[in-house]
């Protein structure tokens, strides 16, 4: 019961599920005929060129996307184009994402250079160097970037972080902007409130805003540390990126210990949730107590190391399972983590839901990989001690 309730709860904020999963893997893939059920693909360039049943999976250099997805999708590559309809929520990664279809749910992207055309039907969340928006939007739009440009219509708010914002389409509700340099062109219309930070005041002569107008006050910019956003957005591209490095190199090393973990989770979610709460509180008060004497202070200095790495540790964990859920177990261990590491990151960007997320992947993680731990240990046999009482 307490596995089946994780698991919903897991889909449910992921928004996207794979039934009956068909899995292909090639240097060249190009899928012409109807799928009935779910479809995972990686190799060096993907084509689905067929509707979908069930959801998409996708890893490649080149992605492109003409048939249609009846459920949710996800995909990471060089270069991402959808064409068609997605039925239920996209999560894409890589380095030039193109969207010239339609989303029925909201999309959750990550990429250089981002161009959406389509329309969604749901929250936008989008992190990028580059990024447009000229599709339709039905729910708000919240982007992080270098260069963001807006020019269609969005039934919800607008909130923008990055060094330029240009607004030229229909707002139905509020704007706050946190920018270098604030434009808004002649469509523009924002019947809600803006609210905006700006380094360079922005000519707002003649802008059609039905609600108030409030300016807030820049921070000062350091010498030493200036504010660079396209900056702050490669590193949170290059953080996931090391984060699935990592991943696949400890999972090649240690995968025993990380498929006990895995199981862990998916079958005493509770426990390990207890177990991680325990070791997250207890081990730096025992640091603290260790560390009280001359003696004991390396000792303390290696047990804050040790906590340090498993709390990194725990997301792999979590990255895993979140994976090999997706996958229903069909795919080894390399993929099934590259798969939870992406989803992990696109969860993480999601306001509220982000920081929940991140705390029960603390959790399960370290609960997880203690009880791992705790199994590797060698245990006496009932027979060796018989033996030893006997022989005295």
């Amino acid at each position: 019961m307490k596995k089946s309730i994780l698991l919903f709860v897991v889909m449910m904020v992921l928004a996207t599920s794979v039934y009956g999963l068909v899995v292909i893997e090639d240097e060249e893939i190009n899928i012409k005929d109807d799928v009935d059920s779910g479809l995972y693909a990686a190799g060096g360039t993907v084509l689905v060129d067929a509707d979908v049943a069930g959801g998409l999976t996708a890893f490649g250099g080149t992605i492109t996307l003409d048939g249609n997805v009846m459920k949710g999708m996800m995909a990471c590559g060089g270069d991402i184009d959808i064409n068609s309809l997605v039925a239920e929520n996209i999560f894409i990664c890589g380095g030039n994402l193109n969207f010239d279809g339609k989303a029925e749910g909201g999309l959750f992207s990550m990429g250089g250079n981002i161009n959406i055309d389509g329309d969604i039907g749901s929250d936008v969340r989008i992190m990028g160097g580059n990024i447009a928006v000229n599709g339709a939007v039905d729910g708000d739009v919240i982007v992080m970037g270098g260069s963001v440009i807006i020019n269609g219509y969005v039934s919800g708010g607008i909130f923008a972080l990055a060094g330029e914002v240009t607004i030229n389409g229909i707002v139905e509700g509020d704007v706050e902007v946190n920018a270098e340099k604030l434009r808004l062109g002649k469509d523009a219309l924002i019947k809600g409130d803006l609210k905006y930070t700006s380094r360079v005041e922005p000519d707002l002569t003649g802008s059609k805003v039905g609600g108030r107008i409030i300016k807030g006050v820049a921070v000062q910019r350091s010498r030493t540390r200036p504010s660079r956003p396209l900056t702050d957005a490669a590193g949170k591209i290059a953080n996931v990126l090391s984060l699935m490095l990592v991943s696949v190199v400890l999972v090649l090393l240690f995968p025993s210990l990380f498929d006990k973990g895995v199981k862990n989770i998916r079958e005493k979610a509770l426990e390990s949730l207890l177990l991680g709460l325990l070791v997250l509180v207890i081990v730096p008060f025992a640091a603290l107590l260790i560390g009280i004497t001359i003696i004991g202070i390396p000792i303390a200095l290696i047990l804050i190391l040790l906590y340090i790495i498993a709390i990194y540790l725990s997301k792999i964990f979590f990255a895993l399972f979140l994976g090999d859920a997706m996958l229903k177990g069909n795919r080894g261990q390399v993929i099934s983590v590259i798969l939870g590491a992406v989803l992990y990151a696109a969860l993480g960007l999601i306001p509220y839901i982000g920081g929940l997320v991140r705390l029960l992947a603390l959790l399960l993680g370290l609960g997880a990989m203690a009880a791992a731990l705790r199994k590797e240990k060698p245990v006496k046999t009932a027979k060796a001690a018989g033996k030893k009482t006997k022989k005295k």
